[in-house]
């Protein structure tokens, strides 16, 4: 269930994992019929345009089978053989590209940038309800990438969503394809560069994400979606780690708080609206089902998140 010695050595060396074979095909199946109950995935698209993959934010909140998968015990002891047995969930999102041929795709950038925190103790798994290839636009990384640390995404300190040095990125002799097939998963490391192609055939492409923080990781910028810091490993901290010398928090016009600062109540901030209504499910002893998701006040509540 956990990860092998090998595979731990991997991820540091090169900063990702693909695992196949991860979920039957009946979990998919459940699962792709809680993304048609929950997300209404056409309207979205509509909404938004074709231009990129589109993401739906704060899933968890939305559907009883997107918490039990957060806490999915499959995820959880990768995630703990990688950056310890003290686990947060910092925010969940489904993932999927336009289903239009020669659409979608996301530009190169490390997901840190977007949250960045006092260690980088911090991954993303992405359980996927489709096959990911090439052709329908899978994540394209670059082993090793992430030794390099925080890279820049900012143009006169407005954070882009993409890195704005293309030096980093441009040889594409070392873009590596991403491709789990449905059931499986990919693990990438919160410094990670990478990128999504587009979805050549217009086949579906759907991924449901999860990004994962140590206990002791303190988030400084960025947006505190309403299931950041559920506790999912271990017991909640009150002390810190910090591991890099100089961290940039970027300012972005969405951005409601700049935490750490005057701007925003940084230790509030760290846990979502919605937190701890989903650690009470697990502690209640009544698991995940509709009775237990209305009694939190968690049914069916709309995203509140998408870009």
């Amino acid at each position: 269930m956990s990860l092998s010695a090998e595979q731990v050595a991997a991820y540091h060396r090169r900063g990702f994992l693909v695992e196949d074979n991860v979920f039957t095909a009946d979990e998919v199946a459940e699962l792709s019929d809680a993304v048609f109950a929950a997300i209404d995935l056409d309207a979205t698209t509509s909404a938004r345009g074709v231009d990129e993959v589109v993401h739906i934010l704060e899933i968890t909140p939305l559907h009883e089978a997107f918490a039990r998968l957060a806490c999915e015990p499959r995820l959880l002891a990768r995630v703990a053989a990688l950056i310890g047995d003290n686990v947060q969930l910092h925010h969940s999102k489904i993932c999927a590209q336009p289903p239009v041929p020669d659409a979608g795709g996301f530009g190169w950038h490390q997901d840190f940038s977007f949250n960045p925190h006092t260690n980088t103790d911090m991954l993303t798994i992405m359980v996927m309800l489709d096959d990911a290839g090439l052709d329908n636009g899978c994540m394209l990384m670059i082993p090793g990438a992430h030794e390099r640390g925080p890279l820049r995404h900012t143009i006169d300190g407005w954070h882009q969503v993409g890195c704005t040095d293309p030096t980093q990125w441009s040889d594409e002799s070392v873009h590596v394809p991403i491709t789990p097939r449905a059931g499986g998963i990919s693990i990438h490391h919160c410094l990670m560069l990478h990128g999504t192609g587009p979805n050549i055939t217009g086949a579906p492409r759907r991924g449901l994400t999860f990004h994962y923080r140590a206990g002791d990781a303190y988030q400084l910028a960025g947006e505190v979606f309403s299931d950041t810091g559920w506790q999912l490993l271990g017991e909640r901290q009150d002390r810190i780690r910090c591991t890099l010398d100089r961290i940039e928090l970027p300012r972005r016009h969405s951005w409601e708080r700049v935490l750490g600062t005057a701007n925003g109540p940084a230790a509030a901030a760290q846990r979502g609206r919605h937190a701890l209504a989903l650690e009470r499910c697990v502690k209640s002893g009544e698991g995940f089902d509709s009775r237990a998701f209305a009694l939190a006040g968690l049914h069916r509540e709309q995203s509140a998140g998408a870009f």
